[in-house]
């Protein structure tokens, strides 16, 4: 399944594949975060 973009929150000043590469760069730090907890949880 392929990521909506149009779904998350806007990113100013970037355009074309740099605002999807910063998207991406956002969405895996944001996942990353969200993972950490259950990480812990589980040790």
């Amino acid at each position: 399944m392929n990521v909506n973009f149009g779904l998350f929150p806007e990113l100013k000043g970037a355009r074309g594949k740099d605002r999807k590469k910063a998207m991406s760069h956002r969405a895996i730090a944001d996942l990353e975060a969200w993972l950490k907890p259950a990480a812990q949880a589980a040790e």
